[in-house]
């Protein structure tokens, strides 16, 4: 049997005396999809918010792709090749939908600061591709004619797809959409 991509054993989040998660076991076989349900409150933010490196489990232990994730921090996600959106979306309003779908790509970005900053070949080709994955996601979710419109005029379904779209842009192995 092959290695689960995301294993997790006996794990437990307390806020204080409120017990957010107790002895929670989860695998997440590679290529599947797995729900998490439960009514308000049950604890399923929580959980992504551990997996992510938000939230300190007191136990417990969590594994993606045979490796433990421990003391982890939530930039080092697409390291690990997971993605997530989140319930607030985290989407800048300003920004247009294109500009914060591209702000997924910064785990595939090859060309450093300086050859961005000085417009080297290198940096204006990355760019290029990435704006054009970008827009592939946008068409294949029906908002690609949003491309160009600031986030903060959307409606909150388009919001979501704009999050998910992001998140897809970093192509993760594992995507926890909350």
């Amino acid at each position: 049997m092959a290695e689960p991509l995301l294993e997790i054993s006996g794990l437990t989040a307390r806020f204080g005396e409120i017990v957010a998660l107790d002895v929670v076991d989860l695998t997440v076989p590679a290529g599947r999809i797995v729900g998490v349900i439960g009514p308000n409150g049950a604890g399923k933010t929580t959980l992504f918010n551990v997996i992510c490196g938000f939230v300190r489990p007191q136990s417990g232990v969590i594994t993606c792709k045979g490796q433990a994730l421990h003391n982890h921090r939530a930039h080092d996600m697409a390291k690990f090749g997971i993605a997530r959106t989140l319930q607030s979306l985290g989407l800048f309003a300003g920004l247009s939908v294109l500009e914060n779908v591209l702000v997924g790509a910064t785990v595939h970005a090859r060309t450093g600061v300086l050859s961005a900053l000085f417009a080297l070949p290198r940096a204006d080709r990355e760019e290029s591709a990435l704006r054009d994955r970008a827009m592939a996601h946008l068409e294949t979710l029906g908002i690609g004619r949003l491309a160009d419109k600031p986030v903060g005029g959307l409606d909150h379904g388009s919001r979501k797809r704009v999050a998910l779209a992001r998140a897809l842009l970093g192509e993760p192995e594992l995507l926890l959409l909350d």
